[in-house]
């Protein structure tokens, strides 16, 4: 998939018919959404790849609260396939998303190289486990206490995660 779509052709399409038109390609967020639809006054949307890793664009473009937890949402989506596969289908069918989660994250590289290894569904929760357990710190603003013992005195680090904080 490389270039950008053009929604002229949908525009053309929609001027010529009396039927509902429904336009795609390149909707990735509300801005997009507008534009689309600014361009070829479609009666209606679709929405692919713009929402694979990111189930709550849904709720972002109805202008709802689109704020999210990525670990919670990965461990919802597994639960909804275990419903209907196999763990070991799970497993697979969760690399390519994981991937799309991982997407622009700090981490996305590691996630894909770890992706590569995995092979159970206990793989899949390790990596959910080690690789988005600081976004939900940082979204949480939770402190973290790590307590070293060193020559027999014990030092207390204290970190906070703030949703405010930047990489």
């Amino acid at each position: 998939y490389s270039g950008v779509a053009d929604h002229t052709i949908t525009k053309a399409v929609k001027e010529a018919l009396d039927i509902p038109v429904i336009a795609n390609g390149d909707i990735v967020d509300l801005q997009s959404l507008e534009r689309v639809r600014d361009i070829t006054g479609a009666d209606g949307f679709m929405i692919a790849r713009g929402a694979l890793g990111r189930p709550w664009i849904f709720a972002e473009l109805q202008g709802k609260d689109a704020s999210h937890d990525t670990k919670s949402d990965i461990y919802e989506h597994i639960s909804v396939l275990q419903k209907y596969m196999s763990d070991f289908t799970v497993a697979n069918v969760m690399k390519l998303q994981l991937c799309y989660y991982a997407k622009g994250g700090r981490d996305a590289k590691a996630v894909r190289v770890e992706i590569g290894k995995a092979k159970a569904i206990e793989d899949i929760f390790a990596i959910v486990e080690k690789y988005f357990f600081w976004e939900f710190c940082r979204k949480k603003s939770i402190w973290i206490i790590f307590i070293l013992r060193v020559f027999d005195k014990y030092i207390f680090l204290f970190f906070n995660f703030h949703p405010l904080w930047q990489y």
